[in-house]
């Protein structure tokens, strides 16, 4: 590798001339210190790398006027492409080749940009009645990896339905394999005012500060954009670039007109960015409205601003935020936490399932926001509103402050706050699929997710009807003294004396246990059977079935169907039986006695997913493990059988018997 030495102060047509003349795979080295560009330094050559040594800031000079500092592969909107050819056969979403009419020109390794204009039927079928540009929506990079006469095969699936006829594809020039890494890019106007969402800066209108397009494979590293004229970092028709610790702090302009992005993203596939920063600008993360931008997984570690889908068909993209915190100040003057476009005159309806957006801690607005907590546990603090709140898998802390909230159920333990105003909680469960107690001043609500506490919530909305929590109360069972069985036909909760219960009839019921060893029978519905103190016995039955053994030594048998069994603590054992059952791992020694890869049968650990898992898996299968891992593996033989025993770093654990690690991994792979 070939490095170049640059001294601080260097001018950026110098610099540019370095850059012109250096062969792939040329490192390029800012020393120390400050330079100044007074015109755009453009790096349009595969392999060069760009870095500073020690702390280096690039002044973007005044007569700039909004054109950027520093670019990665063409300008924006000017990307060269050959002569468009028209694909000759339709092709689905997913789909690895295309078909394109005789003397296409297409070899292997181009890069090929696949468009389909904008038309009624599309208009129609995404409800855009507001918006209607002819900026095509449907559009895709994928890269050439076979050649066969008109038929060329693909490097990735298509992002879209593509019609014969009226689908292009063109051969776009895209630099490749840059990086730019250790450097600071700073405005020439001073520090911005947060608060005013005005453009200060006639020059610096719709202007960047960096830019990558037409481009695979980017790296960026250490970059801190601060206080440019408008835009920070834009990325566009680009694809599988790697954006690490970036942050863009404050810009001058944050008014209309595509101003004060900190981050701007618009035709770009498969990019991956961790540890983005944003702060002061008008938009954190924006995803532009007439471009697609589509399986990109953005990580924010702190903003003050809004997540933004700007309109259009923006799929499968997943931004997850940890930090997005405002002042009180803030929490007034600043929009909500996250916007998805529902069809403007500035952009066409965005799906609002079609991407995930995910906070693990939210200080929200006044306005009405719609947050949903990151799995794992979240801190969701909405505010005045009426607000939207959708926990994670973990524990989470949801307060929806004052207004009439909506708060969703979801998985783990949580606390809900509902505050002043009229509150309603949302499950996905028919009525006697909850059992609601009274626990103090607060409301228990134990369902299949979880045991969920309530405070200032007055409505409980069931799949089968809305009901006010008081209510809603699960009546009691009161037991005798001795041994009995009862016979029950709706959801109840047993006191400290009651033995043994039979679910009688259809309904899908529920029971929650007492001090006692508890014996249930479950009936042909689908049971929530909850044992708590004691060694119980919770059988199933014939429908899907969640059983949780609580505190004790307990035996749970799901029956036919497919359950979810949670042992709990103590020392518990498994049995799912016929069907393809869900073991959650617990606190305690949870053994699996009948796990069956043939029927279905898988696992789950609270916080972490399949991929964990399977990550750890065949770490363990190489002799490997690291400090990343997630969970710690064993094999050894227990009662005359082969068992693979699992504890997560939460301290859940599962013993699987007749099972190994390797028949494991390569079922979850699958």
């Amino acid at each position: 590798m070939t490095t170049v030495q640059v001294q601080a102060g260097t001018s950026a047509a110098a610099l540019q001339s370095i850059i012109d003349a250096a062969p792939e795979g040329t490192r390029i080295v800012l020393e120390e210190g400050t330079y100044r560009f007074t015109q755009t330094v453009e790096i349009d050559r595969n392999g060069i790398t760009l870095e500073g040594e020690g702390v280096v800031t690039i002044i973007a000079d005044a007569c700039l006027q909004g054109e950027p500092a520093l670019q990665i592969g063409a300008p924006l909107y000017t990307q060269a492409v050959s002569a468009p050819v028209q694909v000759t056969a339709d092709a689905a979403e997913g789909a690895k080749t295309l078909s394109l009419a005789a003397g296409h020109g297409v070899q292997v390794g181009d890069a090929i940009w696949v468009e389909q204009p904008n038309d009624a039927a599309l208009f129609a079928a995404i409800g855009d009645t507001l918006w209607q540009e002819d900026k095509p929506l449907r559009t895709g990079l994928v890269i050439v990896t076979a050649v066969n006469g008109t038929t060329i095969s693909l490097d990735r699936g298509l992002p879209f339905n593509f019609e014969a006829t009226k689908t292009t594809v063109e051969v776009t020039h895209m630099v490749q394999n840059v990086t730019v890494k250790n450097i600071t890019l700073r405005g020439d106007f001073g520090t911005s005012n947060a608060a005013d969402f005005t453009n200060t800066v006639a020059a610096e209108s719709g202007g960047m500060m960096m830019v990558v397009n037409a481009s695979i494979g980017t790296h960026l590293f250490g970059v801190d954009i601060v206080q440019p004229g408008s835009n920070g970092l834009v990325l566009g028709r680009s694809m599988d670039a790697v954006i690490t610790d970036v942050s863009v702090t404050g810009a001058q302009n944050k008014g209309d007109g595509g101003n004060g992005y900190a981050f701007w993203l618009r035709d770009i596939t498969d990019c991956t960015f961790t540890d983005l920063r944003a702060i002061d600008t008008r938009h954190a993360v924006l995803f532009a409205s007439y471009t697609s931008a589509t399986g990109n997984d953005v990580h924010v570690a702190f903003t003050n601003r809004d997540i933004n889908f700007h309109g259009g068909l923006d799929h499968g993209n997943t931004v997850v935020v940890d930090q997005s915190v405002r002042t009180v100040d803030e929490q007034r003057y600043m929009g909500a936490v996250s916007f998805i476009n529902p069809g403007t005159c500035y952009g066409a309806p965005t799906d609002p399932n079609a991407n995930s957006i995910t906070f693990r801690n939210v200080v929200g607005t006044v306005r009405s926001d719609m947050i949903t907590g990151q799995n794992g546990g979240a801190t969701l603090s909405a505010l005045s509103g009426n607000d939207t709140l959708i926990g994670g898998t973990g524990s989470d802390l949801l307060d929806a402050g004052t207004g009439n909230d909506w708060i969703v159920a979801s998985r783990g333990h949580d606390t809900v706050l509902g505050g002043a105003g009229e509150d309603t909680f949302v499950f996905d469960f028919e009525r006697d699929q909850a059992i609601v107690q009274t626990v103090g001043l607060k409301t228990g609500v134990t369902t299949a997710l979880g045991v969920t506490s309530l405070s200032d919530v007055e409505t409980l909305k069931f799949s089968s009807g809305t009901v006010a929590i008081a209510a809603a109360i699960t009546p009691t069972l009161r037991g005798d003294a001795g041994y009995e069985r009862t016979d029950v036909s709706s959801t109840i909760i047993a006191d400290d004396l009651v033995n043994a219960v039979t679910m009688t009839g259809t309904r899908n019921i529920g029971f929650m246990g007492g001090a006692l060893a508890n014996n249930v029978m479950g009936n042909a519905g689908n049971n929530q059977i909850h044992g708590e103190g004691g060694n119980d016995r919770l059988f199933g039955g014939l429908g899907q079935d969640f059983l949780f053994g609580g505190i004790g030594d307990d035996y749970l048998h799901g029956g036919a169907g497919n359950d979810t069994l949670t042992g709990g603590a103590g020392n518990d054992t498994l049995s799912g039986r016929q069907g393809a059952d869900l073991f959650v791992a617990s606190e305690g020694s949870n053994t699996v006695d009948d796990f069956n890869i043939a029927q279905g049968d898988t696992v789950a650990f609270r916080g972490y997913t399949s991929a964990d898992l399977i990550l750890s898996l065949g770490k363990y299968l190489a002799g490997q493990s690291s400090s990343a891992d997630h969970f710690t593996l064993s094999s050894q033989v227990l009662n005359g059988k082969a068992t693979l025993t699992i504890v997560s770093d939460a301290g859940d654990s599962l013993a699987l018997q007749n099972i190994q690690a390797a028949d494991l991994h390569t079922y979850l792979l699958t």
